[in-house]
């Protein structure tokens, strides 16, 4: 028999932290949410004039990127999640994933701000 100090340990990999998963979960339900007001972003080019306006396009457009961002951000996390297993983990990498679906919301919430104080909320101001 062996004595319990004769055993060896177990490998221990430095592996992925957690809050990277709760974030990949996170940002994969936020994208979910993010389709539906997505899909009615033409609507916002029903008024005359709206497609001429500016700031109705980037309102628009960062509305239609919010979950193409969040379901990027998921699918990069888990990739750097996978990849720590093997090449180690890339910590700036997955904070930039994680953080820019947050930079992502702001600008939607920047331009509708905008659209809101200088439109008066109208998306056909010039």
């Amino acid at each position: 028999m062996r004595a319990m100090d004769d055993v060896p340990s177990p490998p221990t990999a430095v592996g992925a932290p957690v809050w990277s998963l709760i974030l990949i979960l996170v940002w994969g339900f936020a994208g979910l949410l993010g389709a539906a007001p997505a899909m009615f972003t033409p609507m916002m080019f029903d008024a005359p004039g709206s497609t001429e306006s500016t700031i109705t396009v980037l309102t628009a457009l960062s509305v239609l990127l919010f979950p193409v961002v969040c379901w990027g951000s998921a699918t990069g996390l888990v990739v750097v999640r996978v990849l720590a297993k093997r090449s180690g983990y890339r910590r700036r990498l997955a904070v930039f994933l994680g953080v820019a679906p947050v930079l992502s919301g702001l600008a939607v919430v920047a331009c509708f701000v905008v659209l809101s104080v200088f439109c008066g909320g109208a998306f056909d101001c010039g």
